[in-house]
Parts: structure tokens; sequence; C-alpha cells
């Protein structure tokens, strides 16, 4: 593991915030306009930098797990002070990554394995002391499009596409093995995000392929068998992205490439499902989402008409607000991971020209002046809600 240096960019950006209020029975809100910085690092500057995915430890600092074009799968973690990078796995491996940590702040990562003549999926693991790697999936081109999560025991889930048979299929560890299982077959399985409820049941969203229709689905096993629905006919031609609300109800966010890429936001209220256009305009690439402490919801997604611009767009309740993260050029996907205040991070690619792409990270800090409590408070207690200017 190395150490290594990074760069650091702050840009200020105008976020209000609501402030309720509880005072002898009564409710009142006001909205003054904060600073808040964006605060921009590089993580890896080498080379052509692809698919990252990004996880928050209890102490709110950042790991990402990303793939290096033509070195491997490498992780990356920060300590509060100066990121470390290692390379997991050497070669055509570490393409589709996907990070989770468990409760010990150790990475289980899902990846594709394409160094021989077929695609597969692989396992990666830290225990605190050493890596252990394993196949999953040994099927003709499996893997791509993967989502990992773990369970309530730390126990990890994977969905993922089989791009051979054009099937969504789904892998659990029950601590001594592994299993894996179609849930949906016949042009189905892109643009995988998977979630766990209460329950350790799977949620995950997919898309149908462009032969299909391109329709937005959805898949939950009730802990006896699968099920599967449509959530929107559109065509969902990008990356969709899951989570569930404090009521195990799913919230996705994906993109619309029908006619214009816009972006959408689809949650399900417990008896039917609504659809909501966020962003208009060749945007929605790449969205990945996260909920807040207040179930509401905040994503990062692309713009691709002002080439590739890093958009940030949240919901207060009542509307939503769009903000640029990053005004340059990005690619690939974004990651997005709220930490304990409701303040988002993401990880991204940024361009350099012809000579490849970096890895970089933004944090959203509050200036001083800024209240930092975003969660409801208790009857008496004033509580912060953000809410971005709206664009």
């Amino acid at each position: 593991m190395t150490s290594k240096k990074h760069r650091q960019m702050k840009r200020s950006v105008s976020m209000g915030f609501s402030i309720v209020c509880v005072l002898s029975g009564a409710m009142f809100t006001v909205s003054p306009v904060q600073a808040v910085t964006w605060n921009t690092e590089t993580v890896d500057t080498v080379g052509n930098v692809g698919y990252c995915s990004l996880a928050l430890d209890v102490s709110g600092l950042p790991h990402i797990a990303y793939y290096h074009e033509g070195v491997g799968l490498k992780y990356a973690a920060y300590d509060g002070s100066s990121w470390s990078v290692q390379t997991v796995e050497s070669g055509y491996k570490g393409t589709y990554a996907s990070l989770a940590l468990d409760a010990a702040g150790n990475p289980h990562i899902s990846y594709v394995d394409a160094s021989g003549t077929y695609d597969n999926l692989r396992y990666a693991h830290y225990n605190g002391t050493s890596w252990s790697k394993q196949t999953i999936d040994t099927g003709n081109n499996t893997g791509r499009y993967n989502d990992i999560t773990l369970d309530s025991l730390g126990l990890p889930h994977i969905s993922y596409f089989d791009d051979w048979y054009d099937d969504l299929k789904y892998a659990s560890y029950n601590g001594t093995s592994w299993s894996t299982e179609t849930v949906d077959n016949g042009a189905v399985g892109a643009y995988t995000s998977i979630a766990l409820d209460s329950s350790d049941n799977p949620h995950i969203s997919y898309a149908e392929l462009y032969a299909a229709g391109g329709k937005l689905k959805y898949a939950t096993n009730d802990g006896s068998s699968w099920s599967t629905e449509v959530v929107n006919s559109g065509y969902a031609n990008n990356d969709t992205s899951i989570a569930l609300d404090s009521s195990d109800h799913p919230h996705i966010s994906w993109g619309d490439s029908g006619g214009l890429t816009v972006l959408k936001y689809s949650v399900h209220n417990g008896s039917s499902w609504s659809t909501q256009t966020v962003d208009t305009g060749y945007v929605g690439s790449a969205s990945s989402l996260a909920l807040d402490g207040s179930d509401l919801p905040h994503i990062s997604y692309l713009d691709a008409n002002n080439p590739g611009r890093l958009k940030y767009a949240m919901h207060d309740g009542s509307s939503w607000y769009k903000e640029i993260a990053v005004d340059e050029a990005t690619s690939g996907n974004t990651s997005i991971a709220l930490d304990a205040s409701g303040l988002p991070h993401i990880a991204y690619h940024h361009n350099i020209g012809y000579t490849g792409s970096q890895l970089q990270y933004i944090s959203a800090v509050p200036e001083p002046s800024t209240f930092a409590l975003l969660s409801v408070g208790a009857v008496g207690f004033p509580a912060f809600i953000p809410r971005l200017r709206k664009r």
C-alpha cells in the first residue's frame, strides 16, 4: 500500500438550508442562503482510470474501488490526511468494480475478470491483514454491470448481467459457499443495482436490452421466490441505481434515452410506482442514488451537453434542486455516498485530453456559517435540511 499525494481545489457554490423549528407547539420555516465548498481531490493520476465505486466508512472517510486500464483492480482509501492506493489484482481484472464496506471498514469488491477468452465474475475481500480473491461465476461473459451489497451479517450479495444468455443473475454467500441463480431471462439484466431490505431480502433495479424495448425493471425476493415487474416503459439505456427507504420501499434513479436523455426518478409507495423527470437535455447518464436520513434522494449524474459535466440533484420534500458540482470534462460513471450529516461525496473520472483520465473525488463541506445538523430534530429543537439553489 503506497501513500499518494493529492490535489485539492475548493469552489464555493450557493446552497440554501431550510430551518424547521418547533417552538411552543408552533412550526415555522426560514430559508437563509448559505455557502458550501466543494472540495476536489485527485486520487489517482496515472493512465486511464475506469469504472469506480465509492463507500464511506463509519468515520465518514472515503474508500474507492476502480479499474486502472493495463494495471488492474485498484483500491484507494483516505485516512483523514492522505490517500493510500494499492493494486488488488493485476492485469485485465477490475472492470465494473463495485465496493461495499463491512462493519469493520474492510472492503468487499465485485468485479469482472476480462483476462481470458470470456469475462468472469470475481470477488475480493480484505480482512484487515490480507486480500482473498475468488471467481464466483465462470459462465461465458458473466459479471458485467455488477453491484455488491452486504447483509446484516456482513455477507456479500451481488447482482450482475450474463451477457451470453442475456439474463439477470444474483449471487450470494452464506458464510461457507456461494450460490448463483437466474432472476430474469430473455434480453434483460443490464445496468443492475442491488439493495437489501431490513430482512436482508434483495431488491434489484435493471434494464431490458434494446431488442426487448429497454424498459426499466425491478426484481425482489420475499425470502422464497423472485418477482419481477416493469417500472417504466421508457428506454433505460443508462446506469440504474436503487436505494431503499426506512419503510423498505425502493427508489431508483435512471437515464431515459428515449429521444433526449433525461434523468428520471422512480419510487414505489407501497402500492404503485410513480416516475418524475429530474433534469432534461442530454443529462442523466451514469446516475448514482443515495437517500438521506429523511428518505430524501440525492443523485449524481453527467451532463453530456457541456461535455460531461458532473451534476448533483436533491429533493427537499417538495422540489428538485440541481447544481453543477464539477464544471469540467468527466466521463464513465459516477458514485455517490452521503455522510452522517447528509452531505454528498462523489467519485468520478476526469478526462485529461487525449492522454487518458484520472480518478477524482469531491465532497460538499458547509462553510463555517452553515449549519451542519441535517436530520429532523426533536420537539423544541431546530432541524436543518439542505437545499440547493434551483437551476
